[in-house]
């Protein structure tokens, strides 16, 4: 038995649940994707229908939601069953997740770099790295997804048998009907496949899609093969889509600085290392070529920085493969440039680690705080409009006797946007996070305020403002 191994993952995974306890709930703040994803979760918990009451009359979701898939809400909807409605219980998934995909990014870097100390070095950066440990506290798809990725990566590397591509493509196809970009792990495997096996590949890739085929079937069977609603959904979110700010305008013009090196140390990182390995003889360099350039075109196609998460595990690999293959060749000067870039990126995460655990203690921006205060000031019987991050949602909820909508972030819908506002008694604002529709929200408030309560807790706590409309 290896006890020293047994030590590393013990030190590893405890700092990884340790770093999350103590900014739990706190960076990121509750996300208005959560509050809809819960809000489906509870639905489909309560009356057992994928359908949210967040935004009634677009796209039919007050009876069925057609523009995601419905397995991220199964797995929400569990956990409320078994451990109760709230927001802890749908952030306890992702970090599980994000622990289960740090033991996958150790067996795949030792099945790429055969090395342990390198491979454990990794993880200790990862702990480090802003959107890998902020991916594992949000409960958005991103690190559940990326977790089945990186297990199905490992079975096709490790052992390419009719039996791995079968499970494989079973971990895939969950992705897929968790989020549409579980499609990066079926192009990275399926490039790899016909790469290295060509013909044989081609029999291996007809029993991997079986089950990626079932999963997708069974999502259309949910939505009652409803093609054009579904054809409409993704229409809209592709709309939505080219209103956004590209990646590299989002890079130039985004206020926080560090966060923009950061992203453009890694950019400029990445077309380094895909270079290296594309002219230098290094072992096992396909699968990592191949997860860099599927991932960023995702990237650029996504342009969110949550979806950089599915990048990040491909380009430390990277990194290490490289630096494995300069030390074993005795090449100081690509070792040299390669720490730099490595160095910068750590540096950077460094800052970000230190500037977040400054500013917080258990005690600062409290979600609990913030929410009930919301809560308490609003009567029963109101219908509530939210415009807030942290989003309130998840205590607004415990009242059933309140209606809630949210601000929507899809086009063509301003009319049902208006009949949202126009039926809400109170608004719960700290700012404008809609960008599809401008400053509509701002200025309706403005036009029908009737009186304003500013939600202040003290010094190092949420703030916002409850709003009761003229009637």
């Amino acid at each position: 038995m290896d006890y020293k191994k047994i030590f590393a993952f013990i030190v590893i995974f405890s700092l990884y649940f340790t770093i999350n306890s103590i900014l739990w709930l706190n960076h990121p703040p509750v996300w208005p994707d959560e509050a809809q994803y819960g809000d489906i979760a509870y639905n489909l918990n309560t009356i057992s229908k994928i359908k949210s009451d967040l935004q009634p009359g677009i796209l039919n979701s007050e009876k069925q939601i057609y523009w995601y898939p419905p397995f991220l809400f199964y797995i929400f909807s569990t956990g409320y069953r078994y451990l109760g409605f709230s927001i802890n219980t749908q952030r306890i998934f992702p970090m599980i997740m994000g622990a289960l995909a740090l033991l996958f990014i150790y067996f795949l870097s030792v099945k790429i770099i055969k090395d342990k100390k390198m491979s454990f070095l990794i993880l200790l950066l990862l702990l480090n790295d802003l959107i890998f440990m902020r991916a594992s506290r949000i409960s958005r798809p991103e690190i559940i997804i990326l977790a089945l990725n990186l297990i199905a990566y490992y079975l096709i590397l490790k052992n390419k048998s009719i039996k791995s591509f079968i499970i494989a493509g079973i971990l895939c196809g969950l992705g897929i009907v968790i989020q549409p970009y579980g499609l990066i792990s079926i192009v990275i495997i399926s490039l790899y496949t016909l790469i290295t096996e060509r013909q044989k590949g081609l029999i291996k890739l007809s029993i991997f899609f079986i089950p990626i085929f079932l999963c997708i079937l069974w999502w259309f069977y949910k939505i009652d093969f409803r093609f054009d609603y579904w054809l409409m959904a993704m229409k809209v979110n592709s709309m939505r889509k080219a209103l956004e700010k590209n990646y590299f305008q989002q890079l130039f013009e985004d206020s926080d600085k560090w966060l923009s090196w950061l992203h453009m140390t890694f950019f400029i990182a990445s077309i380094y290392s895909f270079i290296y390995l594309i002219f230098k003889s290094v072992p096992n360099k396909l699968f990592i070529l191949l997860g860099l350039l599927v991932n960023w075109l995702f990237v650029f196609m996504g342009k969110q920085h949550w979806y950089f998460v599915y990048f990040i595990p491909f380009f430390y690999l990277s990194y290490f493969l490289i630096i494995k293959n300069e030390i074993k060749n005795k090449e100081k000067t690509n070792l040299i440039l390669t720490g730099l870039f490595l160095f910068t990126i750590v540096i950077i995460n460094l800052h970000f680690s230190f500037m977040i655990l400054k500013s917080l203690n258990r005690n600062n921006f409290s979600y609990d705080l913030y929410a009930k205060t919301i809560a308490q000031k609003i009567p029963n019987n109101s219908r509530v409009f939210i415009s807030s991050i942290p989003d309130p949602y998840f205590e607004l909820r415990k009242n059933k006797t309140l209606g809630i909508t949210q601000f929507t972030g899809l086009p063509g819908f301003k009319k049902e946007y208006l009949n949202m506002l126009e039926r809400a008694d109170y608004v719960v604002y700290n700012g404008t996070y809609d960008y599809v529709y401008g400053n509509f929200l701002k200025n309706y408030i403005k036009a029908h305020t009737f009186s304003t309560i500013f939600i202040d807790n003290g010094p190092d706590q949420y703030q916002g403002y409850l709003i009761k409309l003229k009637k």
